[in-house]
């Protein structure tokens, strides 16, 4: 079996009114059996990403480069009209829940949405270069599918116990759905942990927050490097022009056929 710890991140805020035309997903990955290792090597900035040095952001990257498997920047242009439809529309759809409910109803709101997304994207992302930069794994299930495991470590971005609680149980469903894709490709995917942690207790998740932030800020002091992150074979940096219509995720539920009874 093999078997990756994924540390992830969000740079930029999943709002309808920041200025800022990107938000961008990093996922850092390693060997599970190496973390502890790599943790007793690693040297944590004094700050993050938001307040880190040029000299911060190139030791930070070069650590990086040097001792990952895989990195996925996933950078997401808010395009018009998509990001604002996206929120409109999940106004809508929250304010009807919740008048159901008699709650506020926190996973349906866009911003956590958004954060669902972002990091599931950049986990499946990481987890298919894990396995295509070491190989097929040479531990086969009983149907013959290499076996891959991961832990993803999320930063602590998503707050609220119900919150929490949809966003890892979006993750068990791995585990749980037919994966006919993976299966097409030989592998069978299996999430052992999912968990949302701080850098404080979870120092690597620094790699992600300062990858994120390279990309997600133009910064000219350090734009050289961010050539050579996209440069490396562990780096995949992927530009995503948003188009995830809201009504698509919740259009055949109940309140969604009274939003949206075309769909």
């Amino acid at each position: 079996m093999s078997r990756f710890t994924q540390y992830l991140d969000i740079a930029g805020r999943p709002s309808r009114s920041d200025s800022s035309p990107l938000i961008v997903a990093a996922a850092v990955a390693f060997p599970t059996d190496a973390v502890a290792t790599v943790n007793a090597a690693y040297t944590p900035p004094d700050a993050k990403w938001s307040s880190a040095t040029d000299a911060d952001v190139r030791q930070q990257v070069g650590f990086l480069l040097s001792t990952c498997t895989a990195a996925v920047v996933f950078r997401v242009a808010k395009t018009p009209p998509a990001w604002a439809e996206f929120w409109t529309k999940a106004d809508q759809y929250h304010a009807a829940a919740a008048s159901i409910e008699r709650r506020a109803v926190g996973f349906l709101k866009a911003g956590t949405l958004l954060r669902y997304w972002l990091f599931g994207e950049a986990s499946a992302r990481v987890m298919g270069d894990c396995v295509r930069l070491t190989g097929r794994p040479l531990v086969l299930t009983e149907y013959g599918l290499g076996s891959v495991e991961s832990t993803v470590v999320c930063d602590s971005d998503i707050q609220g116990d119900e919150n929490v609680a949809v966003f890892t149980w979006l993750f068990e469903q791995v585990n749980e759905r037919p994966q006919p894709l993976l299966a097409s490709a030989g592998i069978q995917h299996h999430v052992r942990e999912c968990r949302l942690a701080t850098e404080q207790a979870e120092p690597l998740l620094y790699l992600a927050d300062y990858l994120a932030g390279l990309f997600q800020v133009d910064r000219p002091s350090v734009a050289g490097l961010a050539t050579q992150v996209r440069e490396s074979p562990k780096v995949a940096v992927v530009d995503y022009h948003f188009d995830v219509a809201y009504d698509s995720i919740f259009g055949s539920t109940g309140v969604g056929q009274q939003l949206w009874p075309d769909t």
